[in-house]
């Protein structure tokens, strides 16, 4: 549970606040593709209460404890559930090993560890640490990466061949095979599409903090 800024007691909120709620509750009915009971459901509020905050029904103000379980379930404080237009995400970094478990089962990280990513990516986004080698020696990264399934050219993906992980530059695609680098090796590699699975593409690498 994030740190839901308690200092805060009094139920005032300003029109723009209220404006960033609703719709920041929108785009997630939007993102999910569900309903406004489901989603209610999925944060243990009363429909009721939710539909009343995001349709401003009758200059409803809630009250500020309400919003608690709304934040919890986006996973960030109350403060910028009203302060964001555009929340920030809270992404897990998982093991390598995990990430086909975390895709299927939304595996919940052994360590409990995240990284704050200032703008939301995906729903289903996730971060790894992955040893890249440089000049001759190793240095760790964080990568962000959201779900994705595609072959694209100039796209760094996260791919498996064979059992095995790879983080690879597409630099050409043919009707068989794709071909580029490892980024963790700079080896260039080339693999028949039929037996590549992609699992995501790279939004961020967070050492030096550049999109990709």
């Amino acid at each position: 549970m994030k740190n839901h800024n308690l200092a805060r007691v009094e139920d005032s909120f300003t029109y723009e606040e209220l404006d960033n709620l609703k719709n920041n509750i929108i785009k997630k009915i939007a993102q999910l593709n569900i309903s406004l009971p489901e989603l209610a459901k999925l944060m243990n509020i009363e429909y009721q209460t939710l539909r009343r905050i995001t349709y401003r029904e009758d200059g409803y103000f809630p009250n500020f404890r309400m919003l608690y379980p709304i934040a919890d379930f986006f996973d960030v404080t109350v403060s910028d559930l009203l302060k964001n237009p555009n929340l920030p995400q809270y992404i897990p970094i998982i093991n390598l090993s995990d990430v086909n478990h975390f895709l299927t089962n939304n595996l919940e990280t052994k360590n409990g560890k995240t990284i704050f990513c200032e703008k939301h990516v995906h729903v289903n986004a996730f971060a790894i640490n992955i040893e890249i080698e440089q000049y001759g020696s190793f240095a760790t990264q964080t990568f962000i990466f959201k779900p994705f399934t595609k072959f694209m050219v100039d796209a760094l993906l996260l791919i498996t061949y064979e059992d095995r992980y790879y983080l690879f530059k597409v630099n050409e695609e043919t009707e068989r095979t794709i071909s580029g680098y490892s980024v963790t090796t700079n080896n260039q590699l080339s693999f028949k599409k039929d037996q590549v699975n992609v699992l995501g593409i790279a939004t961020k690498q967070i050492m030096n903090n550049e999109l990709l």
